[in-house]
């Protein structure tokens, strides 16, 4: 490299540097925890008080389920460095404020080191930089850049693009006749599983890998899979150990691979629809496997990006690289698109964060088209484009500056958003009117939302003591009342089949239309204990007891599960469930 191509490279990443640092120049003056990020930071004994002892327990262990010690590690040197420097911006003993400087800190690093990744792929530096900054300002990046949690998915890119770097430095640089030194394969080496212990989701780096060698540098099918066999070998022990430390999943939404591949493709149609158009955004889309297949979308969604993959190979070998763009996008999620389902689908199966790794296929794509149609008003367009990405993701940062405002915004991406209405009224309301009204209408879009219920009622006790005058039956509206016990009817007759998460959400809507009946209580409370959720169905048992003080068969429920510790050996079947009510 002459002096001044070298002078070239350093003041792009000089730029690409301070566009990314303006655009999410909000994240500086953050000082807030958020989400989930209570219980991996806050709640966690190690983070809060780390030292030495705690960093070689997360490598000998899994914690919370997952094994990704390079990020808890990381957490841990964080919080030391805050305590060192005597920061608690956040009102305890951990700064939130620097984490978020490291989350963007790595943002930055995954837009510089992108762009050097394009720029041997595509052979022009202006086109690299578009690309790299069409993934870096993008609004569905906001998620990934600002929520803390999210670090995981910043180091295993960072990581995963860093090794790509070093692979395609060689394999691509004619003078070394595209051998790979062995102090170059080392550092690779390490650097891909220091991304795959960030987050498993790193495995899709060889699947991009393949495509671009295949179809971006044209080696033939033999060559590409030779060359990528090497990436894949290194994951599968990681594979191993991601399900090994995973607990049985219980919910299995989807019977079918053919349903799992229609939720695939709906996937794949959502995010495409936000990457063209990305508002507006939200952390819940609501997009459950029940909803998708419930509606006549669910089963047409996936012709969209059908016919566009179709068109691309039809235009043949020059569309080639455009098709490795769209193929990298859709790879990207694959980890979390419902082909196996995973915990989130209970709220939603596609989420911001799930499409960070997506968005180097679309940058590819950028790259690419500036690189063969380098025209002015290419560019200007280009440049346009950037410029509303870079506002609308500086305001998209925005709402990730405290819980209120981030649950705000996600009932404004979906009204119907159950953990959003349950958590916003916990966090500032709880105890209080509002509160009740949040909890209800959470319960109501989602009445197997055990949290909520337990909420809800927990809410109905603390206002019923401190204020027992207070009239709270507004919550109940007459007209529904035999709704309701249709609903229960039916939630009975399902119990009895041993199909206690069905009848668990028809006696949760019944629940909902009639919140004061103490059989409804009662029975869901029993329907919780059966699915071992002791915490709920003791607050239900409560609620209950209090409503209808002179049934005996509540009384005997509160008896043998209340004073009991959550270890309790008391059998569901033990508990008294009442039958179907009469009704005509």
């Amino acid at each position: 490299m002459n002096n001044n191509n070298r002078a070239e490279g350093i003041l792009a990443l000089l730029i690409i540097s301070g566009i990314i640092l303006a655009a999410f120049s909000p994240l500086l003056a953050n000082h807030s925890f958020l989400w989930d990020d209570e219980l991996n930071l806050l709640q966690n004994p190690r983070a809060t008080s780390p030292d030495l002892n705690g960093i070689i327990r997360y490598w000998t262990e899994p914690y919370l389920n997952m094994y990704i010690p390079v990020v808890y590690s990381a957490w841990s040197l964080i919080a030391m460095a805050g305590q060192a420097l005597g920061l608690h911006d956040g009102g305890g003993p951990l700064s939130p404020w620097l984490f978020h400087v490291v989350n963007l800190f790595f943002h930055l690093i995954n837009g510089l080191l992108l762009y050097l990744l394009l720029e041997k792929l595509v052979k022009n530096k202006p086109a690299a930089a578009i690309g790299a900054l069409l993934f870096a300002l993008h609004p569905v990046q906001a998620e990934a850049a600002s929520y803390i949690t999210e670090l995981k998915t910043l180091m295993a890119f960072a990581f995963s693009v860093g090794a790509m770097n070093i692979y395609y430095a060689y394999k691509l640089n004619p003078k070394k006749n595209g051998a790979l030194p062995i102090g170059a394969a080392a550092g690779a080496f390490l650097l891909f599983v220091l991304a795959l212990l960030s987050k498993p989701t790193a495995v899709v780096a060889p699947v991009f890998i393949f495509i671009i060698n295949l179809l971006v540098l044209d080696w033939g099918c033999k060559k590409s899979i030779k060359e990528a066999a090497p990436w894949f070998l290194v994951i599968i022990p990681f594979l191993i150990i991601t399900k090994s430390v995973q607990p049985p999943y219980s919910h299995q939404f989807v019977s079918s691979m053919g349903e799992r591949i229609l939720i695939y493709g709906d996937a794949i149609a959502h995010y495409m629809a936000k990457t063209a158009y990305p508002a507006p955004l939200g952390i819940d889309y609501g997009r459950t496997p029940q909803n998708v297949l419930n509606t006549g979308w669910g089963y047409f969604a996936w012709i969209i990006p059908a016919v566009i993959a179709g068109g691309l190979l039809i235009l043949g070998k020059k569309a080639r690289p455009y098709l490795a763009g769209a193929l990298i996008f859709i790879a990207g999620f694959g980890p979390v698109s419902g082909l196996s389902p995973f915990v989130f689908q209970t709220i939603s199966t596609v989420a911001d964060r799930y499409m960070y790794f997506s968005m180097a296929g679309v940058s590819l794509i950028a790259a690419l088209i500036i690189a063969r149609q380098p025209h002015a008003i290419v560019k200007g367009v280009a440049g346009a484009v950037l410029l509303a990405l870079g506002l609308l993701v500086n305001l998209q940062v925005r709402t990730w500056d405290g819980n209120e405002n981030l649950y705000i915004q996600a009932i404004k991406a979906n009204p119907n958003s159950a953990m959003s209405y349950n958590n916003l009224a916990s966090q500032y309301m709880h105890g209080t009117t509002q509160g009740l009204m949040f909890y209800h209408r959470a319960f109501t879009l989602k009445p197997d939302h055990a949290v909520a219920v337990r909420n809800l009622c927990s809410s109905i006790l603390s206002m019923r003591n401190e204020h027992p005058a207070q009239n709270l039956r507004f919550l109940v509206r007459p007209e529904d009342q035999f709704k309701a016990v249709s609903y229960y009817n039916y939630a009975v007759n399902l119990a009895r089949t041993e199909d206690y998460s069905q009848s668990l959400l028809w006696m949760g809507k019944a629940l909902a239309l009639d919140l004061f009946n103490p059989k409804i209580l009662n029975n869901y409370a029993v329907l919780c204990w059966k699915i071992k959720d002791y915490k709920t169905a003791r607050t239900l048992f409560e609620l209950a007891g209090e409503l209808y003080p002179e049934s005996p068969d509540i009384a005997e429920n509160i008896l043998l599960t209340l004073p009991r510790p959550e270890s309790s050996d008391t059998k569901a079947e033990n508990l008294i469930f009442f039958n179907a009510i009469k009704t005509g």
